[in-house]
């Protein structure tokens, strides 16, 4: 055996013997103690985790903080959730209940269609496949309208045994929390909320950040106003994705699929939104730029170049993707 691996084997032989014998000298757990949820939210270290532990009666003594931290450091690390813990674990029965939360955080990131929404919870929840495919196809348990568009991205912290209703009533409710927020009461006999929602969802899948947003909200509504078909490649994706691939690059034989979604065969919006926006693209969804733009591209860097007429946009086609 080389020294350096001999030197390891003796250092790691010496960490087990003294778990071992701190967890003979400080006892098993006991099965009849209180319970209390304890919450580990996302980026929060190590140190910060075991002094709210201490502070709450779990950790009894200086010893069995530091062993924990070793623990952490050497086997496994504090996994982000909720946990049940009895007040009466020895260092090692804490630091593995601290592995297996009973509440896991699950993000759901912006611009999500459904599917993907479903995938992550159920990747995070370990759902057997019928289950994800019945939060798939099952329709928002809101009066809205649609099936997507409704369920507010963020962060949710949910437990093992949670119902798909439950989950999706919880990210509707964010959802209407948020959209009141936003929209004023003149401004809501001028605006359908479906229509709102779906347009907010086209500008989250085409922009390429929260500073064109507006700009392209201000197109999408000139090319409402003029009665021209909207021509966003997003409709498309939203039409060939699947569960290879979600969102599939477009080709230009894909602007002839047959489908209500299409909107290069189809004048004004889709039947509803196309993925569930954030924030921002809601937004951007109620407050347009004022632009005479019909037309925009993204350059290599990603950045926006708009033109009010078709010579001018092909002409940005000719600057700026070739």
């Amino acid at each position: 055996m080389k020294p350096r691996h001999h030197k390891k084997a003796i250092v790691s032989i010496l960490f087990l013997s003294f778990i071992a014998v701190f967890y003979f000298i400080s006892g098993t757990a006991q099965t009849s103690s209180e319970k209390e949820i304890v919450f580990v939210e996302r980026d929060t270290d190590s140190k910060t985790i075991l002094e709210t532990l201490q502070e709450k009666g779990f950790i009894k003594n200086r010893l069995t903080y530091h062993t924990i931290s070793a623990l952490s450091n050497f086997v496994e690390s504090i996994e982000p959730g909720g946990y049940v813990l009895p007040k009466n674990l020895n260092a090692v029965a804490i630091h593995a209940a601290l592995s297996e939360p009973a509440y896991k955080y699950v993000a759901v990131i912006e611009g999500m269609r459904k599917e993907e929404i479903a995938e992550r919870f159920g990747n995070a929840l370990d759902w057997e496949e019928e289950k994800i495919q019945e939060f798939k196809g099952k329709y928002p348990v809101c009066s809205f309208s649609g099936r997507e568009g409704f369920m507010a991205p963020g962060d949710y912290l949910v437990s093992g045994d949670a119902t798909i209703q439950s989950i999706q009533s919880e990210m509707e409710a964010r959802f209407k929390e948020k959209i009141d927020e936003l929209t004023e009461k003149e401004k809501e006999s001028i605006f359908d909320l479906n229509q709102v929602v779906t347009i907010a969802s086209l500008i989250q899948r085409e922009a390429a950040g929260k500073r064109d947003m507006r700009l392209i909200s201000g197109v999408i509504w000139n090319r409402i106003l003029v009665g021209m078909p909207l021509q966003i490649d997003a409709t498309l994706q939203y039409v060939k994705g699947d569960d290879e691939l979600w969102w599939p690059r477009v080709n230009s034989e894909d602007k002839f699929l047959d489908s209500p979604y299409n909107t290069y065969q189809t004048e004004g919006l889709p039947p509803g939104p196309i993925a569930n926006p954030g924030r921002a693209a809601l937004e951007a969804a109620l407050n347009p730029s004022e632009t005479n733009c019909i037309f925009y591209l993204h350059d290599a860097n990603r950045n926006i170049h708009c033109a009010t007429t078709y010579d001018g946009h092909l002409d940005n086609i000719k600057r700026y993707l070739k």
